[in-house]
């Protein structure tokens, strides 16, 4: 959408009673200097070549306040403008005839193929294009919102969506198992006016019924004050409630259910026993093929609790495409957009509650359809596509499928297991040209780095929020090579040790009491920046040896047993760490002032360059660590080699044992040593002691 000052200047650039003509273009030197090269103006502005409106200066935003509201509204212009444009980035040129900013109009070619508005503002004056594309029939960008996501022109789409699905998405219909039913649904029965819903147990249905199922956020409110499937609550549950009687996000999932002609509907609140120890670990133990059976996952996007709700008025205004017609002849208009407002779907979507919950991740990658009602749009995402209502034959991302490479070697049943590409998700680096195991543990790579990012209301969840991934990913794993699929808290054997190189990118923490080993990053609770892991490593220093159980928590659905890890590599120590001037932030960084030989405690002779160690937790503060080696690389062209590696501490005398507590980069300045020596020159490496150590 455009705010009102974009539309309505654009709109009466021919008319000067419209648009605030504030000069011609000569007048404004700083602006022609972006337009024109110094051999081309004089023709430009003496030609006639120009449109009349490319002619002028136009007045846009008259203050910062304006262009902050129309920022808020999410303008697809004004939203481009920087942090830098604060309050006191002020034009005089422009402030001195009443403005903020500017804008000229591009509207002859070869310049310009298609119009294009192009905003002046700043002390230091910068430029901020925005081409306009032609708005038609034939646009695939839907300018008509409707003003409720209830209505039936929203419910017309989703049913087109579902239909598109249903008949040609074969990867989407072989998701499901063929013989699989949950231990309880939830039943809607139609009594006529008032509808009711039970609970229903496994064998009070037919296997291959038809389900839906809810991700929905809790809430903040204690558990206790909600309606939910506990010992004392199992009998009325049973013999049947009122639909009404329900929260506002449960009532919507009913009628999105009845819409869809399903009876039945899986929400986890009201189908696992809640106060049960027993019932909620076997049931978590299942929840990826709970998920992965469904017919559809019902997502309550934009309602951060059960009251929220699916459904939502909105004011269309705000969400469609803008459309305005920039012709002279209002008998001959020239209906445009801009192409801009192909990406505003972005802001609808990552602004919503639920997919910042940690929890919704695995249910949003393992349902094989997914229907998002948002507080602006509702989105359709499934194994093959992924649209909304601005853009309803979408795609809205490049859609990357799984590399058929090596799928002649799997059988049928991981075939069906491909994870669907979310719509927030970035670039994985999925490709055609690579192995399928290889793009396996790339998408593992990058579900567990969106994962990070999310929130958690027990932080002992972790790794339990996760499990229908790993359970899902083992079995895809293992049908590959038995030997591939072991899990060891949060991490597969397989990608060791590149994998443990995962890097915090905030002030994360360590949480109280013990969750996982330190090596593990389901240690810490932050975004993290996890290496793409895979059987080829690409840390020659380093050998794993292997792991050894620790006797801490035995739960195996939980994964939480911990592990130590015995690897061989070279070990040095490092003295005299020092906050990192001046401080990052947003990160713990300290800087390396000497290492020390482990034996003889001796420095190592090196000139090194800025380098750093950045810690996993906040309070990591220490004088002197460890450092294990696991790669190092000559950069010729710097002439610098790096080396990279994990920053411990140890926890016995022995010096056997020991944590991880961040990560090490070390650069040695290599001026003097010529190219074809730098491979072999590393004083680091060579003064290092190589060892057998235990990490915990």
């Amino acid at each position: 959408m455009l705010c009102d000052v974009c539309r309505i200047g654009l709109e009466g650039i021919w008319d000067p009673s419209k648009s605030k003509r504030i000069g011609l273009l000569e007048d404004f030197p700083e602006i022609l200097q972006f337009r024109f090269n110094d051999d081309e103006l004089e023709e430009a502005l003496s030609s006639s070549k120009l449109k009349e409106p490319e002619r002028y200066v136009f007045g846009h935003h008259i203050d910062y306040d304006s262009l902050a509201r129309s920022k808020e509204q999410h303008c697809t212009a004004c939203k481009e403008f920087g942090v830098a444009n604060d309050r006191d980035d002020v034009n005089t040129t422009f402030a001195e005839v009443g403005y903020y900013s500017v804008f000229c109009i591009g509207l002859s070619p070869p310049e310009f193929d298609n119009p294009t508005m192009l905003v002046y503002v700043g002390d230091m004056i910068e430029e901020i294009s925005h081409e306009l594309v032609a708005h038609d029939e034939n646009d695939h960008l839907n300018s008509m919102i409707s003003p409720s996501t209830s209505d039936d022109k929203t419910w017309s789409l989703v049913q087109s969506w579902l239909d598109r699905c249903l008949v040609s998405h074969s990867l989407c219909r072989n998701q499901a198992l063929t013989v699989f039913s949950p231990t309880r649904l939830l039943e809607l029965v139609d009594t006529g006016s008032d509808k009711t819903f039970r609970l229903v147990q496994r064998g009070e249905f037919d296997p291959g019924e038809r389900y839906v199922t809810l991700s929905h956020c809790w809430g903040p409110e204690s558990g206790e004050e909600k309606l939910q499937l506990v010992a004392s609550t199992m009998s009325s549950l049973s013999v049947g409630k009122l639909v009404n009687s329900l929260p506002k996000t449960f009532r919507h999932a009913f009628e999105i259910a009845d819409r869809l002609h399903i009876r039945y509907i899986w929400i986890d609140r009201l189908c696992i026993i809640q106060d049960s120890e027993e019932d909620w670990r076997d049931e978590s133990a299942t929840m990826q093929t709970v998920y992965r059976n469904g017919f559809l996952n019902i997502a309550a996007l934009g309602a951060t609790n059960d009251e929220g709700g699916c459904f939502f008025d909105r004011d269309p205004v705000l969400v469609k495409p803008t459309i305005i017609n920039i012709s002279p002849d209002q008998d001959l208009p020239s209906h445009y957009r801009f192409s801009d407002e192909t990406e505003t779907w972005t802001r609808d979507f990552h602004r919503e509650t639920l997919i910042t919950r940690a929890w919704v991740l695995q249910e949003r990658m393992l349902s094989a359809r997914n229907l998002y009602f948002g507080t602006q749009q509702v989105f359709w995402e499934c194994c093959t596509t992924n649209c909304c209502e601005t853009v309803p034959a979408g795609p809205l991302l490049t859609y990357i499928t799984r590399s058929t490479t090596g799928l002649d070697a799997m059988s049928s049943k991981s075939a069906r297991f491909a994870w669907k590409r979310l719509i927030d998700a970035s670039n994985s680096g999925l490709r055609e040209d690579r192995g399928l195991l290889a793009n396996l543990l790339l998408e593992w790579s990058a579900a567990v780095q969106a994962y990070s990012t999310c929130n958690l209301t027990y932080s002992s969840d972790k790794l339990i929020a996760l499990s229908g991934l790993a359970n899902d990913m083992g079995a895809i794993l293992r049908d590959l090579d038995p030997s591939y699929g072991t899990y060891l808290t949060g991490m597969w054997k397989l990608t060791m040790p590149d994998s443990l190189l995962w890097k915090v990118k905030g002030l994360n923490k360590r949480p109280s009491p013990y969750r996982a080993p330190s090596w593990s990053w389901a240690s810490v609770d932050g975004p993290l920046d996890l290496p793409p892991g895979g059987i080829n490593s690409s840390c020659p220093l380093v050998e794993v040896l292997g792991t050894e159980p620790l006797p801490l928590d035995d739960s195996a659905i939980t994964n939480i047993d911990g592990y130590k890890i015995v690897l061989k590599g070279p070990l040095c120590v490092v003295k005299g760490l020092r906050p990192e001037k001046p401080p990052n932030p947003l990160l713990n960084v300290h800087k390396i002032s000497s290492l020390h030989n482990l034996d003889t405690c001796l420095p190592i002779n090196a000139s090194l360059s800025p380098t750093r160690i950045l810690f996993d937790d906040l309070q990591d503060q220490y004088d002197e660590v460890f450092i294990l080696l696991f790669w190092t690389h000559p950069y010729p062209s710097l002439s610098r080699v790096v080396t990279g590696g994990l920053a411990l501490r140890p926890i016995d005398d022995s010096q056997t044992l020991y944590r991880r507590v961040g990560h090490a980069q070390i650069d040695v300045d290599a001026d003097d040593i010529q190219d074809q020596d730098l491979d072999r020159y590393n004083p680091v490496l060579d003064a290092c002691q190589t060892i057998s150590i235990g990490i915990v």
